[in-house]
């Protein structure tokens, strides 16, 4: 019985590792459809999120789907590694950083990764070519020279901030941090979950009263933070994250020009990005009902003050 038992799992190991084959064949057919259509980027990552979203929503079985997720992460940076030289910059400026650890969990195993010590390191090694996407701390008030102020820049080929890690609560990272994703990499802004825009204005305009005005439209402001020019040659920018995916042309930005009554003398979307929206299964001791809770870590973020 057990011999028999084995044997449909080799048979099934088997015919797993010629779906595998086939997949990596169907890779090179999208390889060269791309190359036809002009599309040059191999990093999709809103279709990563799809594909992740979609296996979740027909899981059943009690394998837990943060294993499934694993798995195909790691199949689909390996089939990205197959089209393309793919690495990415991470910002490590010490081995307590958990970014190191974030960055080998979500790109997987066999991307190959670059540490930097420096966040305008990280940024430059994108810039210059040396890595496809970067791995960036979330950005907190009172930094001196925060990353995103390299990303305010109106030029199209300029990169922006695509995604968001861990996708899932569950991650071996060390540590409790998230980080961002900055990459030059193709997105739909129109499906993003937040959108991060950048606000400067006539005069400065202080934190609190910006928090009032947004809050007096339809936005729902997930974070915000602020940089003043030490300088003082120009007021101060802020960083918002709102909710909902937006263009420079939505509505969104035109109730914040509004609300302002044309104090916003710039105002640039520096990105945005997707979560999984799915709901995971809570540990609970045996012989007690289990729990389901949502798999957007990100959902109740505490505005940076």
């Amino acid at each position: 019985m057990l011999k028999e038992l084995r044997q449909k799992i080799d048979d099934l190991d088997d015919h797993i590792h010629d779906l595998l084959q086939k997949r990596a064949d169907l890779v090179k057919d999208v390889q060269a459809v791309k190359a036809e259509e002009g599309r040059h980027s191999a990093y999709q990552p809103d279709r990563e999120i799809s594909v992740l979203q979609r296996l979740a929503q027909r899981h059943h079985s009690e394998i837990p789907v943060d294993l499934v997720f694993r798995v195909w992460r790691e199949l689909m940076t390996s089939f990205l590694a197959q089209q393309t030289e793919f690495r990415v910059s991470v910002h490590e400026p010490d081995l307590e950083n958990s970014l190191w650890d974030l960055a080998r969990d979500h790109f997987g195993s066999l991307v190959s990764l670059l540490p930097t010590r420096t966040t305008q390191a990280t940024l430059r090694a994108l810039s210059e070519g040396q890595a496809s996407a970067a791995l960036l701390p979330i950005p907190q008030e009172g930094e001196e020279t925060p990353w995103w102020l390299h990303l305010v820049a109106s030029d199209a080929t300029a990169p922006r901030i695509i995604g968001r890690v861990p996708l899932l609560q569950q991650s071996n990272a060390r540590g409790a941090h998230d980080g961002l994703i900055v990459s030059h990499a193709e997105i739909d802004p129109e499906i993003q979950d937040r959108t991060f825009f950048v606000l400067e204005f006539e005069e400065d305009v202080s934190r609190s009263r910006l928090q009032d005005l947004i809050g007096q439209t339809e936005l729902e402001l997930h974070s915000l933070v602020s940089w003043r020019d030490p300088a003082a040659i120009r007021p101060s920018l802020y960083l918002i994250e709102i909710e909902g995916g937006h263009l420079i042309t939505s509505p969104a930005v035109k109730q914040i020009e509004d609300i302002f009554n044309g104090a916003v003398q710039y105002i640039l979307r520096l990105g945005g990005y997707r979560l999984p929206k799915i709901q995971m299964p809570v540990s609970t001791p045996v012989g007690q009902p289990s729990e389901e809770k949502s798999s957007e870590p990100h959902r109740k973020q505490e505005r940076c003050e």
